[in-house]
């Protein structure tokens, strides 16, 4: 049987990351590069942390699908009703 790939979840809240959560370790560093041009200091590099949550990720994946499966139903019926 495959091997399942880790999944991560980026969250960015006003156009700013706001978090990373893995559904396992990961060994990856992420660097996060803050772009500023109006700043005195125009680039910002920071390392930026994983949180390991399988549970946090696996809630966010179903939510994701959730919300997929109802564009999706909500795109066939505008098709439907059109035609």
């Amino acid at each position: 049987m495959a091997e399942k790939k880790p999944r991560l979840v980026i969250l960015i809240t006003s156009g700013v990351l706001a978090s990373l959560v893995a559904n396992q370790e990961l060994n990856v560093e992420v660097l996060k590069v803050d772009v500023d041009e109006e700043s005195e200091y125009p680039v910002i590099f920071r390392l930026h942390d994983i949180e390991v949550n399988p549970q946090a990720v696996e809630d966010s994946f179903h939510d994701a699908e959730r919300f997929w499966s109802q564009q999706k139903r909500s795109i066939e019926q505008t098709a439907e009703s059109e035609s």
